[in-house]
This record gives structure tokens, C-alpha cells and sequence, in this order.
């Protein structure tokens, strides 16, 4: 996988959207792409944190007997997030603030989720593909 194919993907789901900040997270919280106002957050906690809540969400709605879920949002004082699963090991967060708006933030994401896990996929040469050094040169 060319790990900038992802870039203007996540150019324009950021732009579209009104959003701060869009990340693609792989299951453990690594980052696999960024767009936006990332120099602000410790990328590392945000990762943990993201896959955290979607782990405990998971959890929680196996109890009520349900599969699973698939979104989740939610608001942090000023800030607000949205986060989405885009295939079995990718996760999708997108920030925001009151100039953008849940229901614009979640469509945007939604219609680009196929085509980033189509980029994600093994047969692409995704993420399950990815080496180590192609880890290494998604931080630059």
C-alpha cells in the first residue's frame, strides 16, 4: 500500500465535513493517516483512547445482546467526535467543533469509510500489508 494513496481521502472528508481533525487508526491506535489540526493532541493518547471507547462500546452493547457498533459520537466540552469503524482493523475519528454539525460529520464519514477500507484491504496492499519500514513513512 502507497501510504499517501490515503492522504487526499482524508483531505476531503476534512474539508467537507467542517472537521478539525480526521484520523485513520488501525485496531491498536496507531495512526495510519491524518488530515487537519493534528499539532495540537498527543496522537498516541488519542489513538489509545479512541480504541479504548469503541472496545468498551462493543463491550457494553454485547450485554444488551447486540453485535456490536459500528459508530459512536460524543462531546468533550467545545469539541465534539465521531468515531466509526471502516473494516474488521480500522477505525475512522473525526473532530469537531459547533461550525460543523453530527448528522454532516457522519454522512461525510460514512460515504468515504468504502473507500478507504478498499484501500485498507489485503488484496490492495493494505494495512494488513503494511511493513515495517512502510510504518516508519506514514510519520514522515
Amino acid at each position: 500500500m502507497n501510504p499517501n494513496a490515503l492522504q487526499p481521502l482524508l483531505d476531503a472528508l476534512q474539508q467537507q465535513a467542517g472537521a478539525q481533525t480526521v484520523l485513520l487508526l488501525e485496531r491498536s491506535g496507531q495512526r495510519l493517516g491524518a488530515s487537519g489540526d493534528v499539532l495540537r493532541m498527543d496522537l498516541t493518547t488519542v489513538g489509545a483512547a479512541a480504541t479504548g471507547i469503541r472496545a468498551g462500546a462493543a463491550a457494553l452493547a454485547r450485554c444488551f445482546g447486540q453485535q456490536g457498533t459500528q459508530e459512536l459520537s460524543g462531546q468533550c466540552g467545545d469539541q465534539s467526535f465521531f468515531l466509526m469503524e471502516v473494516d474488521a482493523n480500522a477505525l475512522l475519528l473525526v473532530v469537531f467543533d459547533h461550525r460543523s454539525n453530527l448528522g454532516l460529520v457522519g454522512h461525510k464519514a460514512r460515504r468515504i469509510a468504502p473507500d478507504l477500507a478498499q484501500y485498507l484491504s489485503p488484496s490492495a496492499g493494505g494495512a494488513a500489508a503494511l511493513s515495517p519500514d512502510d510504518y516508519e513513512n506514514l510519520w514522515g
